[in-house]
């Protein structure tokens, strides 16, 4: 619901109906006793009503939200919409919002920073006049850390060096495409041709991954500590966005200095980039991806790679003239590692003050008494959110990909994959590091998007992780995106979970796990050193957009978060991070047992995954375990038959009782396997993409053919099916003390509902 009276953008003229809806909406949560969480700045548009300059419309939603890091007005208008919205009493309890005890979380803004803006490239074409506030400040910043223009060239080592001799060969393509390599791979095809001093790279077939279609010259040497400078000019045949650089042309394929994103357009640009070699290399290639773009057309001509160039301050930057630009375009000048870090410190600070100035006004001037976020560890910093009551994190596993235009609905890719079978790139683990020690732990936004076959595991798996880690709330992403499918019948769209059957049916039995504590946290902590200078280092370093800070580079290994507890230590001696212990090489290993031994993640062979939890009022297994009898402890046995996938999750839940061999008296059973819609129509063969084709109601199940067995001790148990609605929908199954019960066809269901008798 839309509370400012769009498209006006003033924060003062509210829709009186979408003001009352929420109220009631809330109010009707608070007397069914759940909690709710205020967000301030999600997809708001901001507009001259706001009191901002009518540039702020040029751009991106997303940017423009960002602006407010740096530019006072901004930053006014954002409190001033927090002190209406928190100060506003809701009629149908009398409380204002923001003194609601039903209010749990207020969170400043959705998935944002000023650091993450700057390297998403958001920020490439930021318009007068808040370009020139942000330049403004950064001289102000620098006039106050050096004395002098010298000083400041010296501190980030400017240089001048003559050009040398080309070191591309056919450079012009006047030998057609001689030299140039067309890298095809993943099924992409591409033809390259060139005439009259240009190529043109046509995308026949699209493709998944950044590396999938390149054009690039390789053998090309480079020295460590030397300038070199690349020229070219380049079109596309419709707004475009691509990388260029200079790597390895071999394995580990490292960058050796230089990349950089390009937004092409139908117009031809003139590119120009300098920049110093960071290793020797005697094999580099220079060239372009991120090229396997539906439809795409791009052209190329004027390319040039030379040693020599100029980097750091232009002749006309001066401190004294506060003249120094901003690094803001892609196309810029090139940084000098010393004037990349002083950016990169500015920016940090800019960021802390703002997000200082927005928790005092929620937490001091407003009154708000419920816990404050500023926004996700990833948009920004563990250290920055670490001022706020509690750090928040978002994952999605396997998050939808788009290799043309973003968020194109017919053009986009889901990756078929069970995490289940990818422990060392499981998104859980790299969330557990991004807790700070001392601090809650919130994930706020989780999924594992549809058409994702094994979507299902999704609950369960998060539920279990957070648990051993003892975080403190977990929020599944999201019910519904409209009213209109919150009813539909089958799978609406990438996140919509209220209607998707797998999801839905393991929610109960993660829920019960995680709101229970039925497993115990781990015992053993194990914390990583990241004081803010350390921080401010690894930004500089290896920080990208949407992982702001490099957590690989902190010499973590990510799978210790299955057996112990992890936090990242802001308080450490910064000597003491600076140079992290060499790590254990994770990739070969294949078990992991937590130190409760209560959850265990096995990968015997690749793509054989299976993710176990033994608590006495909680088992869970997830993954390939067909045929096999998994003994999931206190006398509960579970032997999986075959799915269409290999592939399964089973859940059992205790409802009443304290032990599965201590006279247990219910549980609820859940198994899940394969589902999608009626109709669904999957574009290939792999089943990564549907397109616009989700296909209509219901939804079809995969009922899981398998046999649990309980220990004697549980006695004689009766099996009970259960239709959508957890009633009860068939005959039961009944097994005698210690036998066995047969779940899967005939039963149309998912769930059941076992009631013991004492033995």
């Amino acid at each position: 619901m839309r509370l400012i009276d769009y498209p006006s953008g003033d924060w003062t003229r509210w829709n009186p109906d979408a003001l009352d809806r929420l109220d009631y909406f809330l109010a009707q949560l608070k007397f069914q006793g759940v909690y709710w969480n205020i967000n301030l700045l999600v997809g708001r548009v901001f507009g001259k009503g706001d009191g901002l300059d009518p540039a702020i419309s040029k751009l991106d939603w997303k940017a423009a939200h960002a602006v407010g890091f740096f530019h006072a007005p901004h930053l006014e208008t954002q409190k001033a919409y927090a002190r209406r919205l928190l100060a506003h009493v809701n009629p149908y309890t009398g409380i204002a919002l923001g003194q609601d005890p039903a209010l749990a979380v207020v969170e400043i803004n959705n998935e944002n920073g000023l650091l993450h803006t700057w390297m998403s490239g958001d920020f490439d074409a930021l318009p007068e006049p808040f370009a020139g506030d942000l330049k403004r400040q950064w001289n102000s910043w620098l006039s106050k850390r050096y004395k002098d223009s010298a000083a400041l060239s010296s501190a980030w080592g400017a240089r001048r060096d003559p050009p040398g001799e080309e070191l591309l060969r056919n450079p012009s393509f006047a030998d057609n495409a001689k030299g140039w390599v067309v890298e095809q791979h993943r099924g992409a095809r591409a033809v390259c041709t060139a005439a009259n001093g240009e190529a043109a790279l046509r995308i026949e077939h699209p493709a998944d991954g950044g590396w999938a279609v390149q054009l690039n010259q390789p053998g090309i040497a480079v020295r460590h500590g030397a300038l070199y400078t690349v020229r070219f000019r380049a079109a596309a045949d419709a707004p475009r966005r691509i990388t260029a650089s200079v790597m390895q042309a071999h394995e580990p394929w490292h960058s050796l200095g230089w990349q950089t994103h390009l937004d092409l357009s139908p117009e031809w640009k003139t590119f120009a980039f300098t920049f110093t070699a960071n290793a020797d290399d005697t094999n580099a290639r220079f060239g372009f991806s991120d090229l396997a773009q539906a439809g795409a057309v791009y052209r190329f001509t004027d390319v040039s790679f030379k040693p020599g160039g100029a980097i750091g301050p232009q002749e006309d930057e001066t401190i004294e003239n506060a003249s120094i630009r901003c690094p803001l375009r892609a196309d810029a000048r090139p940084l000098t590692p010393g004037e990349r870090r002083d950016w990169i410190r500015f920016l940090w600070e800019t960021e802390r003050a703002h997000w200082d100035a927005m928790r005092r006004c929620v937490s001091e001037e407003i009154g708000v008494k419920a816990p404050v976020v500023g926004t996700i560890v990833a948009t920004s910093t563990p250290n920055h959110m670490a001022d706020f009551d509690l750090v928040d994190t978002h994952a999605y596993w396997q998050h939808p990909r788009f290799p043309g235009r973003p968020w194109d609905q017919n053009n986009w890719i889901v990756k078929s994959l069970s995490m289940a079978d990818y422990p060392h790139d499981a998104t859980l683990t790299r969330l557990a590091w991004q807790r700070v020690a001392g601090k809650p732990h919130m994930v706020s936004e989780y999924n594992h998007p549809a058409p994702n076959p094994y979507a299902g595991e999704g609950p369960l798996m998060l539920a279990a992780v957070a648990a051993l880690q003892d975080w403190d709330a977990l929020f599944y992403y999201t019910w519904s995106h409209e009213e209109s499918k919150t009813k539909a019948g089958r799978i609406p769209h990438f996140f919509d979970v209220g209607q998707h059957p797998t999801i839905v049916a393991n929610l109960p039995a993660a829920a019960l796990l995680f709101r229970r504590a039925d497993m115990s946290a781990a015992r053993e902590r194990v914390t990583a050193p990241l004081p803010p200078e350390t921080e401010i280092a690894r930004i500089a370093e290896k920080g990208r957009a949407w992982s702001v800070l490099d957590l690989d580079g902190l010499g973590i290994d990510l799978t210790q978060a299955l057996e112990h507890r992890v936090a990242l230590d802001l308080r450490a001696d910064a000597d003491a991070a600076a140079a992290p212990p060499p790590v254990p090489p994770a990739a070969a290993r294949t078990e992991w047992l937590a130190d409760t031994g209560e959850l265990t993640w096995q990968l015997p062979e690749k793509g054989q995954g299976l993710f176990e939890v033994r608590a006495p009022r909680s088992k869970l297994l997830i993954g390939r375990a067909v045929g096999r009898t998994v003994d999931l402890g206190h006398g509960v046995r579970v032997t999986p038959g075959p799915t269409s996938l290999g592939w399964c999750t089973v859940a059992l839940s205790l409802l009443e009782g304290e032990s599965f061999d201590r006279a247990p008296r219910r549980a609820l059973l859940t198994a899940t396997a394969y589902t999608q819609n009626t109709g669904m129509e999957w574009k290939d063969e792999a089943r990564t993409s549907v397109g616009t084709r989700w296909g209509v109601a219901p939804s079809l199940i995969e009922p899981v053919p398998a046999t649990v067995a309980f220990a004697p001790a549980a006695g004689p148990v009766r099996l009970f099916p259960l239709d959508a609605s957890g009633q009860r929908c068939g005959p039961a199954v009944e097994a005698a003390a210690g036998g066995s019960l047969t779940l899967g066809p005939p039963h149309r269901t998912l769930w059941y509902e076992a009631v013991f008798a004492a033995p």
